[in-house]
């Protein structure tokens, strides 16, 4: 379906892995983060719903625990951004 003015895309600002230690851990985003559904979190490559965490500013907090592993957590955020 076309539309009229400019297009619009997500820009990705990269993905960061973390341990999973198995407690209801919190981690550091490179960035703030507007809301949890700007962030995109995987564990052991599982998707995980908004409310498995939440964030405030660039603080990435999970509602319960995370299985322990080594890089199993994948934090990525998209950014909506203008076609310039």
């Amino acid at each position: 379906m076309s539309y009229i003015g400019k297009g619009s895309h997500f820009a990705n600002l990269g993905s960061k892995f973390f341990d999973g230690d198995g407690t209801a851990m919190s981690i550091s985003l490179d960035y703030p983060a507007p809301n949890s559904a700007s962030v995109l979190v995987f564990i052991d490559g599982i998707k995980q719903d908004t409310s498995a965490y939440s964030t405030v500013g660039s603080t990435l907090t999970f509602t319960g625990t995370v299985v322990s592993g080594t890089n199993n957590i994948e934090q990525g955020i998209k950014k909506l951004s203008e076609l310039i």
